[in-house]
């Protein structure tokens, strides 16, 4: 955990707890400084502001579609996936009820 005036940064590993049945330990995420009343001792009690998650091969569509839908469903604002097959940082931000893409950024891009 490292705290800065903006939030707090969180590495793995963290539990993140979204409703009664749906838990997650994300790679990376952020809570901004005004809410952090949902970080408790030993997790996070709703949803982070930022999360980063690095796609696993053995994993690729939980994290690209199960944890993205359910990240929106629960309000997370910002979802970015980081896939080291493609070599890209897809950044998605919340609009509404669903994600919209930011933009797509790879090694060496300006």
């Amino acid at each position: 955990m490292r705290e800065k005036r903006v939030g707090v940064l969180f590495s793995s590993p963290i539990h993140v707890i979204l409703s009664k049945h749906t838990h997650y330990e994300p790679d990376l995420c952020v809570v901004a400084a005004q809410r952090r009343s949902i970080i408790q001792e030993a997790y996070i009690e709703g949803p982070p502001d930022l999360i980063i998650e690095v796609i696993s091969e053995s994993n690729r569509s939980h994290d690209t579609v199960v944890k993205f839908h359910d990240n929106a469903r629960f309000g997370v604002r910002e979802y970015w996936l980081v896939d080291p097959r493609e070599n890209l940082i897809s950044t998605w931000r919340l609009q509404g009820d669903h994600y919209e893409l930011l933009g797509r950024t790879a090694p060496g891009a300006k």
